[in-house]
């Protein structure tokens, strides 16, 4: 999985060094998707570990709400290709695998990928989280 994250900051800097050599001005933001999910408790930990798993065996066909068109892709990709990869575990350990992702760390933004089939209220108590773990520590602070 690391060499998928190298290689993706590789393409950023790639793209931003051809960017400004085409066009003579700063490249436009660069975003990048991923779950991020801090376990606050040992429940959260063990159903977003189940997640992770259901991800990288089923792809795209995991985590699918109700209804949900059947997936094009598979989770058979390349070696070392990851697909809006799945950071979850204590939130301290979170922090410190997001910070240290290099495709991440050289990303303007973050795109939070949510898993599609958890429950609104699920999905609210991950943000807030997030919000109170993780992302202060990635220099985001709250609208004043």
């Amino acid at each position: 999985m690391r060499r998928s994250r190298e290689h993706q900051a590789r393409l950023i800097t790639a793209y931003r060094e051809a960017w400004t050599a085409a066009y003579a001005t700063p490249a436009p933001p660069v975003a990048v998707a991923a779950s991020v999910l801090p376990g606050t408790t040992p429940l959260l930990r063990e159903t977003y570990a189940a997640y992770d798993l259901d991800r990288r065996t089923r792809g795209p066909a995991a985590s699918r709400p109700s209804g949900a068109l059947e997936p094009a892709l598979t989770a058979d990709l390349p070696d070392g290709i990851v697909m809006s990869p799945v950071y979850h575990g204590e939130p301290a350990a979170v922090t410190e695998a997001v910070l240290a992702d290099p495709g991440l760390s050289v990303a303007d933004e973050l795109v939070l990928f949510l898993p599609p089939a958890f429950a609104l209220a699920d999905n609210v108590r991950l943000l807030t989280d997030l919000a109170q773990t993780v992302a202060p520590a990635l220099g985001w602070t709250p609208a004043r």
